[in-house]
């Protein structure tokens, strides 16, 4: 998978971030900074120059991305064990009314 980010240097970049869980603001990103800072979660944050951050990110789409086929591959097996699982309750609720009907028959 090939991921690009191209910035222009004459381009104004804006952003959202949250300022709690409902409250967002915008805010004008320096494009020309050295280094920046990304969130790691836990209410931190990390700074690193840009090609130290353009790398992670990248990094961390290509592994969201594989996780999200994993997660897939996942529902499928899923959905086809649902099935199974449905046909042989029919089964069983089959052979469940058959047995009722002998014991009425005796």
């Amino acid at each position: 998978m090939n991921i690009n980010i191209n910035i222009d240097d004459d381009e104004e970049m804006y952003t959202n971030y949250s300022l709690c869980d409902t409250i967002y603001a915008k805010a004008k990103i320096d494009i020309n900074a050295d280094k920046v800072a990304l969130y790691v979660g836990a209410k931190s944050f990390i700074e690193y120059n840009i090609d130290e951050a353009l790398n992670l990110i990248k990094t961390q789409i290509q592994q969201s991305f594989e996780k999200l086929n994993e997660l897939n591959e996942d529902l499928v097996f899923l959905r086809t064990s649902s099935i199974t699982v449905e046909v042989n309750m029919a089964r069983l609720f089959n052979y469940s009314v058959k047995e009722k009907k002998k014991a009425e028959g005796n």
